[in-house]
């Protein structure tokens, strides 16, 4: 339910024709649209949904630019928080 969560969010944030059948989770999303405006709007709407604060190092397309990547970077976040 949590990838789901974050995947959704990212779709909402990218432009795709037919989101869900074109990204796989572990496929870069720079090539389906990602820039640094709405990867900063990505990142802000998933701080504020789960009340988590990214760690500067993960603000970069090499430690976020995949749906497994940024699901990871979450879940470690709310380990980190007992959740």
């Amino acid at each position: 339910m949590l990838k789901k969560e974050i995947r959704d969010i990212i779709l909402n944030n990218i432009l795709l024709d037919d989101r869900s059948s074109k990204l796989r989770n572990d496929e870069s999303l720079i090539g389906k649209g990602l820039d640094s405006i709405n990867f900063i709007n990505i990142v802000v709407e998933l701080e504020e949904k789960f009340s988590i604060n990214f760690p500067d190092e993960k603000l970069i397309f090499e430690e976020a630019g995949t749906v497994d990547q940024i699901f990871q970077i979450i879940q470690n976040e709310l380990d980190k928080k007992g959740i």
